[in-house]
């Protein structure tokens, strides 16, 4: 495990998550989508320099899981970002990629996407494949900070926590970056699917759980040894409710011998009628919507009914036999399956 020296009294973290980089703007986003993500990269690599952070990073860099969209995942996007994190303290970002930087949710595809290529570079440092602690200019605090490859069963990955080696001898105080699913309460479920319950991981080893994957925000919770930070997306990638109504904002963390001092700093956005074609259309709560939320329950439903695990079995006993020519183009455009 990596040790780095800090040239500061105590040991400085600031996180964001979720930049979902692109060329080609995603839903309803306005062409300027790619420089407005890079500006508010741009601006928590400011912070970090301005207050004497390390910057950390939760996952969905790259908003394209496939390396050959060149539309979306242009070498001209891959170099600025490739400086833009050469300029942040100790020259890289420390992080985990998420599942939109990998093909299939496949660990091993990583050489082979933009996120790797990043990776190759220096620019970004993979806390999954090694974890790093950082200590103060004394070596009197240090912090161990962990990541874990993005899993698609979250009930997995809880294990992988539950079950984490012990920290390091002297750490005293260890941190996880998160790019899974995870709520308040012990038993939370999305579309019917269990997600990593907050108060499951009461007794883990870790003092902080930083969460990437949902866009959404929730506040700040202390459950048991862990405190859980989970404010949302970098990017505001559509108009549903969940990715744009809370502030955009990045998590800034001082960590002394008297303990840890958290506070939200504010990413500057535009309004949402300037990042957004659609600007003046009502934005959509998702959740809200009775007609979406029985789309899902219905879907969850049918899927429950296919026994086979083979995703093409699946896709072909989800459409009607009238509509079989939907699965057979389904099949026809995700040769993976």
């Amino acid at each position: 495990m990596k040790t780095i020296r800090l040239e500061t009294d105590d040991v400085r973290l600031e996180y964001d998550t979720d930049w979902h980089l692109s060329d080609q703007p995603p839903g309803n986003r306005t062409g300027n989508y790619r420089e407005e993500i890079l500006a508010k990269i741009r601006f928590t690599v400011d912070l970090c320099h301005k207050i004497g952070a390390v910057k950390l990073c939760g996952g969905d860099t790259y908003h394209k899981k496939s390396p050959y969209n060149v539309g979306a995942n242009s070498h001209a996007l891959q170099t600025r970002l490739q400086e833009e994190l050469r300029r942040a303290p100790l020259g890289t970002v420390f992080g985990v990629p998420g599942n939109h930087d990998l093909t299939m949710d496949r660990w091993d595809s990583i050489p082979n996407q933009p996120i790797g290529a990043l990776i190759a570079s220096g620019a970004f440092t993979n806390l999954a494949d090694e974890s790093v602690i950082f200590e103060n200019r004394t070596g009197t605090v240090r912090v161990q900070v962990d990541a874990y490859p993005y899993c698609h069963d979250d009930m997995e990955a809880l294990e992988r926590v539950l079950n984490a080696a012990p920290r390091e001898p002297g750490v005293d105080y260890r941190v996880v970056l998160m790019h899974q699913y995870g709520n308040p309460g012990e038993s939370p479920t999305m579309f019917g699917k269990p997600i990593i319950g907050f108060d499951r991981m009461a007794n883990c080893d870790y003092d902080l759980a930083l969460w990437g994957h949902d866009h959404s925000r929730t506040e700040t919770v202390q459950v048991g040894n862990c405190t859980h930070v989970r404010l949302g997306s970098l990017s505001r990638a559509s108009l549903a409710g969940d990715e744009v109504d809370r502030p955009i904002a990045a998590a800034v963390f001082t960590i002394s011998e008297k303990g840890v001092r958290y506070k939200e700093v504010t990413i500057p956005a535009k309004p949402l009628n300037i990042a957004f074609v659609d600007g003046d259309r009502k934005v959509v709560k998702v959740d809200e919507s009775r007609e979406v939320t029985d789309f899902f329950t219905a879907m969850d439903t049918a899927v429950a009914e296919v026994e086979s695990e083979n995703p093409r079995d699946v896709v072909y006993a989800l459409c009607p036999v009238e509509e079989r020519h939907i699965a057979d183009l389904v099949v026809e455009l995700c040769p993976g399956l």
